[in-house]
Parts: structure tokens; sequence; C-alpha cells
């Protein structure tokens, strides 16, 4: 019975020199690699629709698609209509907004005008304040104004 105890104790004995004597790197199993993080969507640009005192609007314009960009506006008789549909001119690179109220100007391209061929208009959002005006073409008329209905918001982020 000694002669098996002796053996038995040899044994733990040499497996555990054994094990420390492996080398570290072989007992660990390489870690996968992590999967990159997708790049953060920004959400700069201007969103809101409402109505001022002659008329209502939408508008869309942010800079993660700035193809899908959009300005509507039907005056409240519905004679005047602008139709921005292509797209706006998206900032080189973010620019820093300070604190509010906020105000951007957004230029849409290829706009159709009631009674004029299409053309670029700029259209200035303040936010906070919560107005929308833009000059009409050919005229020294401004449309818009502050926001009787609705929302527009300019974001930075």
């Amino acid at each position: 019975m000694r002669h098996h105890r002796l053996f038995a104790a040899g044994l733990a004995a040499a497996l555990m020199f054994g094990a420390a004597s492996a080398p570290a790197s072989a007992a660990k199993k390489a870690k996968p690699a992590k999967k990159a993080k997708p790049a953060k969507k920004s959400h700069f640009g201007v969103s809101g629709g409402g109505s001022v005192a002659g008329g209502s609007f939408s508008i869309q314009a942010r800079l993660r698609k700035p193809s899908n960009a959009h300005f509507n506006y039907t005056s409240t008789d519905g004679t005047y209509k602008v139709r921005c549909k292509d797209g706006w001119d998206a900032p080189a690179t973010e620019p820093v907004l300070g604190a509010y109220p906020r105000t951007m100007d957004v230029t849409f391209k290829n706009c159709q005008i009631t009674g004029q061929p299409k053309m670029n208009l700029v259209v200035t959002v303040t936010d906070n304040k919560d107005a929308l005006r833009f000059d009409v073409p050919g005229t020294a008329t401004t449309r818009g104004g502050d926001l009787v209905e609705g929302n527009v918001k300019i974001r930075n982020k």
C-alpha cells in the first residue's frame, strides 16, 4: 500500500512541476479581435415644421443625408408655393453653435417657386425663438416670421 501512496504523490508532484514549467502563452487562448465601432452619425442640421402668419412649412436639412433635404412652404391662401427637394449645400465641417437662440442660414438647391424659374433659396432658421424667414427672389418681400404653430430645431451633434 505504501508503494501506491508514494507513486501517487510522485505522480502528483510531476504533474504540478510540468504544469508550472509549461509556457504561460500556451495555456491561454487568443482573444478574438474586437469589432470596430461604427462612426458616430452626425445629427447636425435643421428639422421641423409648422405654420407662420403667412403660411405653413416643412423643413429638413441634416448633415448625415444632405440629398434627402427638403423645404416646403405654402401660403395660407395656397397661391404661393415653394418646393425644394434637391438637397442643400451642407458646410464642409460642422459649425460650432453657441448657446440659444441659435440661427442658421440653410441654402436649398433647385427650388421651384411659384412664378419663378428654379433657383437656390436661403432660409434663415432661428431655434428657441422658433422663427423661419426667407426672401422672395426678384422682390423685396420676406416670407415667414415667428412660428404660430410647430417647432424648428437646429442641432449641432
